[in-house]
């Protein structure tokens, strides 16, 4: 998995445009996947919803998925040394983040990053629900950094780079 990039989106809530400008910035910044954390609620005979890993979120509970997989409440990922959960943000994960483990939630709605004690959140804020100015909204985490771009345009408007020690 290493030298991945992921594009980290959130907060679709079965909007078929929004999901098709994330197909189309998967395509545009040349990401290798996609990872959806939570409040996807695809429409499950659609195949623009295939092929996302991704968590649940509190709203997914409500949506059949069909032969769609029902996703995990977090998922555990391992990327260029470091440890990564994905959680939706509702619920807080079965393992604790230790110094240099990366978090990656949504929920909010509202693009955020940070760095606490040595431990890095990232929110990639909502593709089609945003409760912020700066509109919908995507990451992108590379072995580097976690940047966030605008759904609109596909512009990079914040660059949160990782530090070389873990």
């Amino acid at each position: 998995m290493d030298r991945e990039r992921i594009l980290v989106f959130s907060d679709v809530h079965g909007d078929e445009m929004a999901m098709k400008r994330i197909r189309e910035a998967e395509k545009e910044l040349k990401t290798d996947s996609l990872l959806s954390l939570g409040d996807l609620c695809p429409d499950p005979y659609n195949p623009i919803w295939r092929g996302i890993r991704g968590v649940r979120g509190n709203m997914d509970r409500f949506y059949e998925y069909g032969d769609l997989p029902f996703p995990p409440r977090e998922l555990p990922l391992n990327k260029g040394g470091r440890r990564i959960i994905a959680i939706h943000g509702h619920e807080y994960p079965s393992f604790t983040p230790e110094r240099g483990d990366i978090v990656l939630y949504g929920h909010t709605h509202v693009a955020k990053m940070e760095e606490r004690d040595g431990i890095y959140y990232f929110n990639p804020g909502s593709a089609s629900r945003p409760r912020s100015s700066s509109g919908p909204s995507f990451g992108v985490l590379d072995d580097e950094c976690f940047s966030i771009f605008s759904l609109l345009d596909f512009k990079r408007m914040a660059t949160f780079p990782f530090s070389s020690s873990q």
